[in-house]
Formats: structure tokens, sequence, C-alpha cells
């Protein structure tokens, strides 16, 4: 699902298990010790998700055991907030351990001058009927994946989304792959105007991977 600035780094000291986000269990494996800039990046990523500091030591503790947090093991959350932000509207799912995950839309500022920010990813803005360089994305202790499109809000049931660009994905430990497409341009019987950005981040120890997107029906918009 943030905080736009995530760290690419190789895990290469930590021999663990891979675990699945998809429904896998987390597994023991031997205990090792993550590099300083390892674990400050993880712990940057955890801050700008809200997470406590004492939280966040039992969480590298977890780690470093060679156990996989809740939020990238498959398990259900146990709590889903919705909050604003300085950017935006972030969703954030809560898990037993502490641990969260989160998507994040950008509410649309004033309209720009000039023509509008078509190929920008300078922020959401009211352009034309549209919001224009919306970015949308998902963000977790070690990956974010983000991407960039227009949408319009419709009161007779005709939403559009168009011009998914700029896909992002990134991770703190390893490599990280991602696609993404409109499946919906326009709001129909068959469904809302929807487009979707699937991923997947590998970082030795774990692997996550998903898919997130936005819905836009009528004058509703959603991320999932």
């Amino acid at each position: 699902m943030k905080m736009y600035s995530p760290f690419l780094m190789l895990l290469a000291t930590i021999v663990v298990a891979t675990v699945s986000l998809a429904g896998a269990s987390a597994a023991s494996a031997s205990t090792d010790v993550l590099t300083e800039s390892q674990e400050t990046a993880i712990r940057a990523k955890m801050t700008s998700g809200g997470i406590a500091s004492g939280t966040q030591d039992a969480l590298i503790e977890k780690i470093e055991a060679g156990i996989a947090p809740d939020s990238l093991s498959g398990k259900a959350p146990v709590e889903t907030v919705r909050e604003r932000t300085a950017t935006g509207v972030r969703t954030i799912d809560i898990f037993a351990d502490g641990s969260r995950s989160w998507t994040e839309i950008q509410t649309a500022s004033a309209k720009p001058t000039g023509p509008a920010p078509r190929s920008s990813i300078s922020g959401c803005q009211n352009a034309g009927g549209w919001k224009v360089g919306c970015r949308v994305g998902i963000y977790d202790i070690i990956s974010s994946a983000t991407f960039v499109i227009d949408y319009q809000t419709s009161s007779r049931g005709q939403a559009k989304v168009r011009d998914m660009r700029s896909l992002t994905c990134d991770n703190v430990a390893g490599s990280c792959t991602r696609s993404g497409s409109i499946k919906r341009a326009t709001q129909s019987s068959a469904g809302p105007a929807w487009a979707e950005l699937s991923y997947s981040a590998n970082a030795g120890w774990v692997t996550t991977k998903g898919a997130f997107g936005i819905r836009v029906s009528g004058t509703t918009v959603t991320t999932y």
C-alpha cells in the first residue's frame, strides 16, 4: 500500500526458509543478524506505517529468528483502520503481532495551471473534470508498489479510469517485480471502473506477493 522513498539493498546474510504471503506458514530457521543498514531500512518502513518503537523491536527480533511477521505470512488482520494523511487517504491492516500493511491514494489538490500533468507523478490534481496524476500505493515493512492513474467519478454511473502509468516496485532487501493494467476503463453493469497492479518482492527470507488497485463506482473511490 506511505514514504515514497524505499531502500534498495541485497540481503545476503540471512539464511532462513522462504515464506509466501499466499497462505504459507512462517518457518523456523537459523538465527542471523540484520546488518545495520538493513535494520535501519526496515525500521524506516515501520515508522512510516505508524508502528511504535517497542513493537518494531519485537518485529526485528522475530525477523532475526527467521519468522515472518504476520503481515507477510498470509494471516488475516485483526483490525483495519482508515485515516487521512497530509497527502491522501490511508487504509491500514493491523495484525496480531503489531505488523502492518497499508494502501494509500492521494487526494486531489487545486487545479493546476497549464496542461494537465498526464505523464508526471507530481500528485493528484483537478483538471477538466478528472482527477489526474493520482498515485495509488501499497506498503509493508519490506516493500512498496505504486502506480499513477487518472480517474473520473460520475453521478450517472459512468465513472472512468485512464492512463495507468509510472508503475514502481521497491524492496528494502532484494528484488521486486510488478505488472499492471486497466481492467475496466468505464463503469458498466459488469462492475466499477478498475485498474490493478500485481507485484512480488523477494527478500530471501520471505516473499511478499499480491495485487492491489483502485475501483471507481459512481462517486465512490476505493482502494484494496
